[in-house]
């Protein structure tokens, strides 16, 4: 017999008609990793959702299924909304490193032989699990959200994580290894391009004595040392001050 968990998976990794169908036959409700909502709902909401599944293993929101005493009722959506304007939304409040978490798909049953589905519209967000990049922090204010805030899945409600939780959700960024490296700020990384920038000369002087060296080097046809690296130290100055100019784009989030 096929479990909750397993038709969870497999909507999970494989949203489609027949995932949907077989999920909904043996879900048992709301979980830590799962959310049901009749239609959209204001964006502040969303994000605080978002955020709470994603710092508690990632999981999915369903869109066209609304809780009636216990009881769940496949009303549908009365349209698909856009993916674009969906996570546009939501992206001043969440970090951007959990924008690209976000999977939405539609779900379009015209015809089914499950009656409970026949003619109507779903959708499913995904929010994928990356334990190095957590916790994901509010960017901004918003509905029932605040700049700095911290928000975790409790049963099934979404709530500000207290100290315990988030130890916990720490705790799971270390044990992926991540925070094993030396985390630089931006200050750290300005500061090591200054002192790149002060190891290489801006300006070539060249002068009659350094063109005679040059002339009598080339006289006396000196044989180069195989062991001398073939990159000069200026041009790996150079490639290292690139290097860390992308590195510096990626933490100021650009």
């Amino acid at each position: 017999m096929i479990s909750n968990k397993d038709t969870w998976y497999e909507l999970f990794n494989q949203p489609n008609r027949e995932s949907f169908r077989e999920f909904i036959q043996t879900h048992t409700g709301e979980q830590n990793n799962l959310d049901f909502k009749k239609e959209w709902i204001e964006k502040g909401k969303l994000a605080k959702i978002v955020l709470s599944i994603g710092n508690s293993g990632g999981g999915m929101i369903v869109f066209g299924v609304e809780e009636k005493g216990g009881q769940f009722e496949y009303v549908g959506l009365s349209s698909l909304k856009n993916k674009s304007d969906a996570f546009d939304s939501i992206k001043n409040l969440i970090p951007d490193l959990l924008n690209p978490e976000l999977q939405l798909h539609d779900l379009q049953f015209e015809g089914s032989e499950y009656e409970k589905l026949a003619g109507k519209l779903f959708q499913v967000l995904i929010i994928k699990d990356h334990p190095e990049v957590i916790p994901y922090i509010a960017k901004r204010d918003g509905d029932g959200i605040c700049e700095g805030d911290i928000f975790t899945r409790r049963g099934t409600e979404c709530v500000k994580a207290n100290a315990t939780e988030i130890e916990k959700i720490i705790n799971r960024r270390i044990e992926s290894q991540y925070s094993s490296s030396v985390v630089l700020d931006l200050r750290e990384h300005l500061e090591q391009l200054q002192c790149l920038y002060a190891s290489i000369n801006k300006n070539i002087t060249r002068d009659i004595d350094s063109l005679s060296k040059q002339l009598d080097a080339l006289t006396r046809m000196e044989g180069r040392n195989p062991c001398y690296p073939s990159e000069g130290f200026d041009q790996f100055i150079k490639r290292i001050i690139d290097v860390k100019k992308k590195r510096i784009v990626e933490v100021l989030g650009l």
